[in-house]
């Protein structure tokens, strides 16, 4: 009886442990661990961290300035301009260094930190007034280019892309070599495919900003590389001139409606009258109203020559009369000395087409004093002096004498070779003329007035040529 009871007690034991195996514990979800961003900290420390990084980089402890800076950028990244400025020489320390050890992902890291700061200091400072996006994105594009060419990451369009949207914003303080950069990355994708009118449009809106920005940089007597811009812009100019991207039917096409949309805009009127001016194209109508507009928006003021585009239109019109009148003026109108050169050029053309010899050589040479070594006008007298007839009589002797004046005209082509954009017409026409010399026999005809090596040409020519 009492071993019974046991085993009923035993038994009773068992079951419920029994029924506990049946139905197993579940186990229990892992839970995540709480990552905490080790350079997250309270603004108000974000003071003493930016005091901290700015000593490091004094002292050139990068690594220890690339942890406080972290610090301040992480948990107040609109602090100021400066923290950006102090990361790019971080940055561009430790990239170096990254460089130097072949530590190749430590260079990638950095470098594309170094496109997350320009993002974000497009967010925090896109809108101050010496440095906005215009700044921002045109150094980003080279930096990218710098730290990622040669990489699988690399982009040339990405590049082209951000330098053609830095120039539509505000060009407060533009970047040298961004406009270097955009100009050579434009023109090279114009010439790649020629008949591609989009990206011949695209040229001519780039050359267009970059003018801007060269003459922003120009203007500025702050800039320590202002004659540098200057003689970038000389070279743009010839570049996009010899391009053929563009004529004035194309740039009216273009342009048209921008000054009525721009009339009070005097910056947008400024860019479109130095395309205008560049290309030659003063007549057109769209550029006589810019410039127009920009005089009643700034009278005081002058860019460009409203007289000049009238004195094209008539030279075009053959009324030679009033293109040298225009031409006068617009000489009064401009202080430059490459305008001036010009103009006294065309004033000599016009008297050269209208048969007066005398004048147009004269003017050929104010246009030389002003600017030295034109070929064109060497030229241009060259050919006023081979119509001279300063013997007028009608006798032997005159005639023969008639001829020396093809020794002086040939003197100002030899002059005309000395500039390459003439050489070849001056070569020509020195082949021409020189078969109308004295002869040898006419010479010896004349031994009093040919003695010597010298011979002087008189009537209006009035110059001393060489005997040949």
């Amino acid at each position: 009886m009492k071993l019974r009871s046991l085993l009923i007690i035993a038994l009773a034991a068992a079951v419920p442990a029994m029924a506990c195996a049946k139905k197993p514990k579940k186990s229990k979800e892992p839970v995540e661990p709480v990552v905490v961003n080790p350079y997250l900290v309270p603004e108000a420390e974000c003071e003493d961290y930016f005091s901290l990084e700015h000593e490091s980089l004094k002292n050139k402890d990068y690594e220890t300035a690339y942890e406080q800076w972290m610090t301040v950028y992480t948990s107040c990244p609109g602090i100021q301009r400066q923290l950006y400025t102090d990361g790019a020489r971080i940055m561009e320390a430790l990239y170096k260094r990254a460089k130097a050890e072949g530590n190749e992902q430590e260079m990638i890291r950095i470098a594309n930190q170094i496109m997350d700061m320009y993002d974000k200091r497009m967010q925090y400072f896109g809108d101050d007034e010496r440095y906005p996006i215009s700044y921002i994105l045109s150094t980003k594009a080279v930096d990218y280019k710098t730290y990622f060419e040669g990489t699988e990451a690399y982009s040339r369009d990405t590049v082209y892309a951000w330098l053609h949207e830095a120039m539509k914003h505000d060009q407060a303080s533009p970047f040298l070599t961004a406009l270097e950069m955009l100009f050579n990355m434009s023109y090279e994708n114009y010439q790649a495919d020629k008949t591609n009118q989009e990206k011949a449009d695209l040229f001519v809106e780039d050359y267009n900003n970059v003018l801007v920005g060269l003459a922003i940089l120009v203007d500025d007597t702050t800039y320590a590389n202002r004659e540098l811009a200057g003689q970038k812009k000389d070279w743009y100019d010839q570049q996009f001139a010899q391009s053929g991207v563009a004529d004035c039917s194309k740039l009216d096409e273009l342009y048209g409606k921008v000054v009525e949309e721009n009339k009070n805009d005097y910056s947008i009127l400024r860019r479109l009258a130095a395309l205008y001016r560049q290309m030659d194209c003063e007549e057109s109508p769209v550029y006589l109203a810019a410039v127009a507009q920009m005089k009643a928006l700034r009278p005081t003021e002058s860019y460009g020559s409203g007289s000049a585009g009238l004195a094209k239109k008539c030279l075009k019109n053959k009324d030679y009369s009033g293109a040298i009148a225009n031409f006068n003026k617009a000489l009064s109108e401009t202080s430059s000395a490459s305008d001036k050169a010009d103009y006294l050029y065309l004033i000599a053309q016009c008297y050269y087409a209208s048969k007066s010899y005398q004048n147009a050589a004269n003017y050929a040479k104010q246009s030389l004093g002003v600017k030295p070594g034109q070929g064109r006008c060497y030229m241009l007298i060259g050919n006023c002096y081979a119509t001279a007839k300063p013997y007028p009589g009608n006798t032997a002797k005159d005639k023969i004498l008639n001829k020396t004046v093809f020794w002086a005209a040939c003197d100002m082509f030899e002059r005309a070779k000395a500039d390459p954009s003439t050489a070849g017409k001056a070569a020509s026409a020195i082949a021409t003329y020189s078969k109308y010399f004295p002869t040898k026999e006419e010479r010896f005809d004349l031994p009093k007035e040919f003695k010597g090596s010298t011979f002087y040409v008189g009537g209006w020519v009035n110059v001393t040529t060489r005997i040949r």
